[in-house]
Order: structure tokens, then C-alpha cells, then sequence
């Protein structure tokens, strides 16, 4: 074997007497080299063949200089034999000379070329030895060409290419080699036969059976299946027994899809074609099979096809664009009921289109390849079968992805999320024709299949209120109309609807303050409660916001002062041990009437008595002998009641106010109310501080005088209220206070 490190120092020290083509077994060009030596030109040749040998790679010199060991199919008396070889002028494309014929020549090629057969040895076999070898099935005919015939083989090894030892199932091993057809089974020996039998009888039974990597016997199998298909012509038979091959060997699926494409195209009927041409798309042939990758693994359609038992068509539909995923879709239930919408409305879309000898499939067709000839004609460069396709498909994708976004924006407003995605047209060169074609008839459809959207179950909604933390008031607004009826019952059940719905929402607690402060009127344990509800929510969120009853609720909740007592000690035990259900059955006994026992002491009333016997005598005599007083004159024992006095700003009246004459507002409250209506009926606490600082006040102060000023017009509601970091007004609120 020659060696490149050799071979280039050879060229350089001795190159010019042209050694190193010697070495390299090239005679010819050796000699030319001695002959023309005295030139010097063979030496600046040498030099450059050395730099040449010293920066070739190994694998490019052994290629190119050394004999490469390849496996051929050689044929005898019509069986197929595998033999290594070395390449040599006497094969060509890993055929012999004469055809192939293992015979008495080839058998002198062999010992010639002193090919390796695996078994490595010196010793001298007969003919009929190495025929043994080699196949011991070989025909009597070539037997008798070659008995008692020998040739000396020298440093000959054979390579039987059977392993006869078998796995621990039972399965006989079976070195891998290259099938080429169902020929290649006579390399088998006695036990690998049998077992292909019992393998393929079990096979054709609709049996399981495994072959643990042995591939020889799945391929030999192939070709057995494709000898049987010219007896039968059965291509449905063929195709079922290539995908059940392709589950036991998965080597065997891309042979297989290439051998069915080409006889579905022979075949030549419609249907053949139609199959062969669907064959070509990787989306086919996974479907079918013959594919392990799968290029809609992560789109809509594959991911919800079993779920919801959708049928061919839905399926397409929703495999048309790659999966859109955002923070409202990542909710299953968001996901579901957008995809039940869309396929709902693209149902009813094709119906319409149906009626106008038209369909939806033809009609964007159309429109991408409009867009696609455009592109076409602005790009400066030459387009290609491929990128044809693959902006066709993108074209398409995107314009099924526009009619899905404006059905997710539907769900989102029904859902009450109130952030939507963008539904601006992709291509502007046909948004015309998209107008005029589709959307005239898309968009009365989604209108009327609104009411075909299911509402969200609670887990849906727990998703969508930790996502939308003021979703909340949404319903809530519902809910104080109902109140407003006097419907408490509804209230109760809608606020318990909404605690469970609201379980990851921050901001769960703000839902319990507005609550205590909208029924506080009708029912004021059920407003304590929901106090109380706030105080044990807020504790456990990130920001304590800590908001305390205003004064005007206090004025509603608390006659005296005993109650208010009570009630705060209540919410400390909350703060302090956190059991919410203790606090809210303390809360049920606050209203109750609270009778002190008084306990007499018999002795010391006796010597009360006995001290002023006279005195009692004689007011005796007094009480006898004037008349009874009247009731006026009866001391008042009634325990007074205890009132939160609140100290109001003297009110200035402006010369021209808007706001009504029996409201007493200072300039300053009304210049607040200005400030806030004019900012959308919101400011931050930021700016209403800065404000109040600036007029000598607390923003507290100020926020407070106004909503008690304003308690009175409103039925005890709050007019400003606190939202995050912001002070905002309901609009209705504020126009109740206009002239």
C-alpha cells in the first residue's frame, strides 16, 4: 500500500531520477524522468509533485493510488454471489470482463489479484474448495466445469458473509449487505432461510414479528412483494403491505414510496395519477406512511385532528398556516373556540361561494397567483420551479391565517379580552380583489355565527382573568345593574362566580372592595363580609394596597362606635391569624342588640337600708303625697349614638360652575373634576398629589372632601375611585352632577 508521506519525500530527494512514479507504479512516466534527468526540468517537476503530495489528503491519495476495496454482485450458473474485491484493470463498474460468470478464469483472476475473501491464509485450495466456499448451493454443471481442477491461492481469505450465531429471540443474524433483488436470499444460509419464510408467511397473516436490525430479511421481503404484485396488480394490496414493511423496518419506506409512485404512474389512470402526484408532497406521504418527518407536527390541524374528531377537510384548512401562537391562544379553551368559529365560518363561507359557481379553494387560488406573478415580475431575479411553490404556499397560508385572525378577534370580544391581533391585509396589490371577492360575503357570516360561540368554561376563565386582570369589571357592571333591581340574590351568586374565576388575579381583591361598597346600602353584613373578603385578599398580594371604608360608608355601616369597635377588631384578628371564615361569622353578630348582665350584692343593698331607713321613710311620704311626675321628666337612658363627624373644606361658590347649585364644591374639587373629565375621566395619583400639594392639601384630603360632597347625589357611592396607580371617575357618575 502506498504511503503519501513517501511518496512526497521521495519526489524530493530523488524526484529528478523519477523514483517516486517508480513507487507509485507508474513505469512510464519513470522513465521519462531518467531519460530527460540531465535537463534539470525533471527536478523543478519533482519539486512541485512533492508540494503537491504533501498537501494532498489521505483519503484523496489512497482514492487515487491505492487499490479500493468495493462489494460486487458476481453471477455463476445463475446464482447472485457477493465477493470483495480490489479494483484492478480486470473489473469495471464492479462487473468482471467476461460477464460476471464465477468460473474457472474468474477463479484464476482471484488467485492472481490474491483477492481477500475474510479468511486469511496461505495454504492451497482445490477448486472444488473454494466453490464450496463461496456458495455450496453452486449447480452441478459448474461443479463439473471446475472439479479436480486447482489453483494455488495465496494469502487468500474468505469472507462467508453469514453469521450462523442468532439473537436471543431466535432471530438468525444476518450480516448487512446491499439486496438488489429477491435473488440476494441465496446468500443465505440453511437457518436465515427458514426463519425469511416463517417471517414473510407471518407477514402475509397480518402478524407482528420483529427482525431486531436484521434488514436483509425486510428488503429481500420488498422485492418479494413487488415479484408478487406482477401476479396480482392489486396496488391497494401492495401499498397496505409496503406501509405494514415500513412499521417493521423503516428503512424500507423511502424504497417502497419510490416503487409505488412509479407503478401508480404506469398505471396511467386518473386516480393513479392523482395518488402519485400527492405522493411528491412530504404532507402526503407521512399521511400515508412512507414518511417519518411531518411537516404540519405543529400546526393546528394535526395537534387538534383527534381531539376534535375533525374530518379531512377542517383539517386542511387549519394546516394551512403554521401554528399563530399568543398569550389568548395559549389558553386551550381560547384555542378551541377559535378554531370551532373558524371552521364554522369557512363552512358557511364555501356555501355562499358554492352558490355563486364559485369556491373558496378556486378563489384563492387565484388571488396567490396574482401576488405570485407580481413578485415574479419585480424581482430581478429568475424564478424557479421551487420558489414558485414555496411563495404559492406562503401566499395561501396567509391569506387562510387573515380570516382566522379576524374569527380570534370575534372570540376575544366575546370573551371580554380586550387586547386584539392585527388584521392588516398582507398583500396590498390584491386587497381590493380580497374585498370584493371574500370579505363581502365573510364578514356578514361572522356577524351572524357570533351567537355560535360557546362561552368559556371556568378554567378558561381563570386563564384569561390572570391574564386580563380588570376583566373582572366588566361583569361586575352586569352585576351592580342587577343589584340596582334589587336582585341581591343574583349579586351574591355572580360575585361567588366571579371569587372562583378570579383565583390567579392579582388583583382579586379590588373585586370585593367595589363589591362591599355597591351593596353596602341594601345589606350591610354582606358589605362587611365583603370587606373583610378585600382586607384577606390583599394581604396576599404582591402590593398591599391597604384602602380603608370612606367616611360616607362608615356613616351607612356604623351607628356607633361600639359596632366600628367591633368590626376592627375583627379584620385584626384577620390580619393577625388569617381565617377568613372565623371573621366572617363575627361579622354576622355585629348588628345584634348587646344586653350587659348586672349582678346585685344582697348584703351590701341590706346596709344600704339599714343606713338610711329614715330617709326612705320620708321620701315615701313625699311620693305618697305628690302627684306623679310626667314622662318628660324621666331621665333619657338611651345609649346615644356614636357619629363619624367628617370636616369638610368651606366650599366658595364659582360664578359660573356647571355642576348642579345643591352641590357645594370649592374651586379647587372642581377644578379636580375639570382635570380628570378632560383626561378621560382618569389621572394618576402622581399628578392629583402634585396638585393637592400645590393647593396645601393631602391628595387623601382632597379625594376624600369631593366624594363626600358628592355622596349624597350618588346613593353613598364613591365618585372618585382608585385603579392601580390612578384615580378615575365613571362617566355616568360625573353627569349625574351636571346642571
Amino acid at each position: 500500500m502506498k504511503n503519501k508521506t513517501t511518496t512526497s519525500l521521495l519526489a524530493l530527494f530523488l524526484g529528478v531520477f523519477g523514483i517516486h512514479r517508480f513507487y507509485l507504479n507508474q513505469i512510464f512516466l519513470g522513465i521519462l524522468y531518467l531519460i530527460f534527468f540531465w535537463t534539470l526540468i525533471p527536478m523543478f517537476i519533482a519539486i512541485i509533485d512533492s508540494l503537491v503530495f504533501a498537501v494532498m489528503s489521505e483519503g484523496k491519495f489512497n482514492n487515487k493510488y491505492n487499490a479500493r476495496q468495493e462489494e460486487i454482485k458476481c453471477f455463476c450458473s445463475g446464482c447472485e454471489i457477493a465477493l470483495n474485491f480490489v479494483n484492478t484493470p480486470n473489473f469495471k463498474g464492479g462487473k468482471l470482463k467476461d460477464g460476471g460468470q464465477v468460473c474457472r478464469e474468474c477463479f484464476k483472476e482471484i488467485a492472481k489479484h490474491k483477492l481477500d475473501f475474510g479468511m486469511k491464509s496461505k495454504n492451497k485450495y482445490s477448486i472444488d474448495d473454494v466453490r464450496q466456499l463461496l456458495n455450496p448451493e453452486l449447480s452441478e454443471i459448474t461443479s463439473n466445469r471446475i472439479e479436480n481442477s486447482i489453483i494455488e491461492v495465496s494469502e487468500v481469505s474468505f469472507d462467508l458473509g453469514i453469521d450462523k450465531e442468532e439473537n436471543a429471540s431466535g432471530i438468525p443474524n444476518w450480516n448487512h449487505m446491499y439486496v438488489y433483488s429477491y435473488d440476494d436470499l441465496n446468500h443465505a444460509n440453511k437457518e436465515q432461510k427458514e426463519f425469511y419464510f416463517t417471517f414473510r408467511d407471518r407477514f402475509l397473516k397480518g402478524e407482528e414479528i420483529t427482525i431486531e436490525g436484521n434488514t436483509n430479511y425486510a428488503f429481500v421481503l420488498y422485492f418479494d412483494l413487488l415479484n408478487e404484485y406482477k401476479k396480482h396488480s392489486d396496488i391497494k394490496l401492495l401499498e397496505q403491505q409496503f406501509k405494514r414493511l415500513g412499521e417493521c423496518c423503516p428503512k424500507t419506506k423511502s424504497y417502497a414510496l419510490n416503487s409505488l409512485r412509479n407503478l401508480l404512474m404506469d398505471k396511467g389512470d386518473p386516480e393513479s395519477l392523482a395518488k402519485a402526484n400527492e405522493l411528491h408532497d412530504h404532507r402526503h406521504q407521512y399521511e400515508y406512511g412512507f414518511s417519518d418527518y411531518d411537516p404540519d407536527a405543529f400546526k393546528l390541524g394535526r395537534l387538534y385532528k383527534e381531539k376534535l374528531n375533525l374530518n379531512k377537510q377542517q383539517v386542511s384548512w387549519l394546516n394551512k398556516f403554521y401554528n399563530p401562537s399568543n398569550v389568548f391562544l395559549s389558553i386551550e379553551g381560547c384555542c378551541i373556540a377559535t378554531i370551532n368559529y373558524y371552521l364554522l365560518i369557512l363552512k358557511e363561507l364555501s356555501k355562499q361561494l358554492k352558490k355563486n359557481d364559485t369556491a373558496l379553494a378556486k378563489e384563492i387560488k387565484l388571488l396567490k397567483e396574482q401576488v405570485s406573478l407580481y413578485y415574479k415580475e419585480e424581482s430581478q431575479y429568475q424564478w424557479g420551479s421551487y420558489e414558485m411553490g414555496y411563495y404559492s404556499s406562503q401566499i395561501e397560508g396567509n391569506l387562510y391565517l387573515l380570516i382566522f385572525k379576524k374569527a380570534e378577534n370575534i372570540v376575544r370580544e366575546l370573551f371580554g379580552h380586550k387586547r386584539k391581533v392585527s388584521t392588516q391585509f398582507p398583500y396590498q396589490q390584491i386587497e381590493r380583489i380580497f374585498e370584493e371577492k371574500i370579505d363581502v360575503v365573510l364578514i356578514p357570516i361572522m356577524e351572524e355565527l357570533k351567537t355560535e360561540v360557546s362561552i368559556p368554561d371556568y378554567e378558561t376563565q381563570i386563564e384569561l382573568n390572570a391574564q386580563n386582570v380588570n376583566r373582572w369589571k366588566l361583569f361586575f357592571g352586569q352585576l351592580k345593574t342587577k343589584l340596582k333591581s334589587d336582585n341581591q340574590k343574583e349579586f351574591m351568586l355572580g360575585i361567588a362566580d366571579l371569587e372562583k374565576v378570579n383565583q390567579k388575579n392579582p388583583n382579586i381583591e379590588h373585586i370585593f372592595y367595589e363589591a362591599s361598597k355597591a351593596v353596602a346600602k341594601q345589606n350591610q353584613i354582606l358589605a362587611l363580609q365583603y370587606y373583610a373578603k378585600y382586607i384577606y385578599y390583599d394581604l396576599k398580594s404582591k402590593k398591599i394596597d391597604n384602602k380603608p371604608i370612606n367616611n360616607t360608608l362608615q356613616k351607612l355601616l356604623f351607628k356607633t362606635d361600639e359596632q366600628l369597635s367591633e368590626f376592627r377588631e375583627i379584620i385584626g384578628k384577620l390580619i393577625q391569624f388569617g381565617d377568613l371564615q372565623a371573621a366572617l361569622e363575627k361579622i354576622t353578630q355585629i348588628y345584634e342588640p348587646k344586653r350587659k348582665k348586672i349582678v346585685l350584692d344582697t348584703q351590701a343593698i341590706k346596709k344600704v337600708q339599714q343606713k338610711h331607713s329614715g330617709t326612705v321613710e320620708l321620701l315615701n311620704q313625699y311620693l305618697t303625697s305628690e302627684e306623679p311626675t310626667s314622662n318628660s321628666e324621666v331621665l333619657d337612658t338611651k345609649e346615644k349614638e356614636v357619629e363619624i363627624t367628617v370636616t369638610k373644606v368651606q366650599t366658595q361658590e364659582m360664578s359660573v360652575s356647571p355642576f348642579s347649585q345643591a352641590l357645594l364644591l370649592t374651586d379647587i374639587q372642581k377644578e379636580v373634576l375639570f382635570r380628570i373629565s378632560e383626561n378621560d375621566f382618569s389621572m394618576t395619583m402622581d399628578q392629583i398629589e402634585a396638585f393637592a400639594m400645590a393647593q396645601g392639601m393631602f391628595k387623601n384630603q382632597l379625594i376624600d372632601s369631593i366624594n363626600d360632597s358628592c355622596a349624597e347625589f350618588l346613593d353613598g357611592e364613591a365618585l372618585i375611585e382608585e385603579e392601580d396607580d390612578s384615580y378615575i371617575i365613571e362617566e355616568s357618575y360625573y353627569n349625574e352632577l351636571l346642571k
